[in-house]
């Protein structure tokens, strides 16, 4: 047995805790690893002073000081209005850059989404040609006549007739 897995045994072997092939193990690599023999001699030193000191006693009303205090700063904090979280008071806090970044990703996604949606102006020619693929902006998908994959899509998600009515 190596010494690293001895010295990660030897508290449970001053418990007693070992099995007994483990412990004839462990003792006989004790018996010849003098750094080891060391380890135990330290644990059994630290464990003999933590046996014979007592726990201090608590001082008379240290329970009932501790409830106090507890109760004090508890009031404190409930005495404190809340914040509201006003977007103003938002925009206010960040920095210049922020705000321009803010700003920037707005305009681009407002004018991403008038580009996206500009064909769905001329919604009254769509549903006049009665093509559902350009009545949902989705003519761009066509591969072919017969096999769309607009009109698979609406045939999916659509009532009985397959048109998306």
């Amino acid at each position: 047995m190596r010494c690293g897995k001895v010295r990660r045994l030897l508290s449970v072997y001053l418990d007693e805790e070992l099995s007994a092939e483990l412990r004839t193990e462990v003792e006989a690599h004790l018996g010849s690893c003098e750094g080891c023999r060391g380890q135990l001699a330290r644990l059994r030193r630290v464990a003999s002073l933590l046996g014979r000191g007592a726990a201090p006693a608590v001082p008379d009303g240290f329970a009932s000081r501790v409830v106090k205090r507890a109760e004090e700063l508890t009031t404190r904090r409930e005495d404190v209005p809340a914040r509201s979280a006003s977007p103003l008071r938002s925009w206010r806090g960040m920095s210049l850059p922020m705000r321009l970044a803010v700003a920037a990703a707005l305009v681009v996604g407002l004018a991403l989404g008038v580009a996206m949606g500009r064909d769905t102006w001329n919604s009254r020619t769509a549903r006049a040609s009665g093509d559902p693929g350009a009545l949902y902006g989705l003519g761009t998908l066509e591969t072919s006549q017969n096999q769309s994959l607009p009109q698979m899509f609406l045939t999916m998600v659509s009532g009985s007739n397959g048109r998306g009515e």
